[in-house]
């Protein structure tokens, strides 16, 4: 299963666009539902405001805990509102289902991103390091991290993402993180060093990096995780490479 998400607050607005098809056909049973807490359990629910043709499905009033997924419509019985389990398969394709992910300002530019969250990271606590450095520009009047987590029990839990100096081994700044949130984080222009890095504790997510330009375009873009670039001895390797981060923030 693939999830999607949005974002919707005083800076940009969003629209997610869920394709009806897959790699390999039309998915013709799919429905499509939106997953929310409510008194402590998954609510799904297909009741909500959304828009669609014959090719897609496009969902702009989200929110930022909100997200959503394809289901056959037999399926939606078999959800537990105590946890989420991975009980379908409409969404899993090689290469990756993916929806489309527009942020955008009414009065100035838009930039989209190629989504998914994967149910094997639901179910992960730990941490991601991201380098901020490989992303970011320089010449941007504003800078942002979109970062993400689903998880799969029902509960919107504080943590923390840290921006870290690895060769002073220091912390910069620690902004407060909620589970099952899209969350979002302003960085200050002096943290461009190429030794800086976002680093989470004790829950994953997905950093998303948005910049606004003078011209008022704006960028998006991701990092890989850290095991994309490890062929050999990778479990090893990336528990290293994360421990020197573990230890700055601990």
């Amino acid at each position: 299963m693939n999830f999607f998400f949005g974002l919707n607050n005083d800076k940009f607005s969003s629209v997610i666009t869920i394709p009806k098809f897959s790699n390999e056909d039309f998915l013709d049973e799919s429905l499509l539902v939106e997953f929310s807490i409510k008194k402590g359990k998954w609510h799904v629910s297909e009741d909500f405001e959304y828009k669609e043709d014959e090719l897609f499905y496009y969902i702009k009033e989200t929110n930022n805990y909100s997200f959503y997924t394809l289901i056959k419509n037999e399926e939606k019985k078999k959800f537990n509102s105590s946890e989420i389990n991975n009980i379908s398969n409409l969404t899993f394709s090689k290469p990756a289902y993916r929806a489309n992910f527009k942020v955008f300002r009414e009065d100035s530019g838009y930039s989209s991103y190629q989504q998914e969250y994967p149910y094997g990271m639901m179910k992960v606590k730990g941490n991601i390091v991201s380098s901020i450095s490989s992303v970011l520009n320089k010449s941007s009047i504003e800078k942002y991290v979109l970062f993400r987590n689903i998880y799969y029990l029902p509960i919107n839990v504080d943590f923390n993402v840290y921006l870290v100096n690895l060769k002073s081994k220091s912390v910069l700044e620690k902004f407060n993180c909620m589970t099952n949130k899209s969350n979002f984080l302003k960085i200050n222009d002096k943290y461009l060093d190429e030794d800086i890095y976002l680093v989470s504790k004790g829950y994953i997510g997905i950093p998303i990096y948005i910049e606004v330009f003078k011209d008022g375009m704006i960028s998006m873009e991701h990092t890989h995780p850290p095991h994309s670039y490890v062929l050999e001895d990778r479990k090893q390797i990336i528990y290293n490479y994360k421990k020197k981060f573990i230890e700055i923030i601990n």
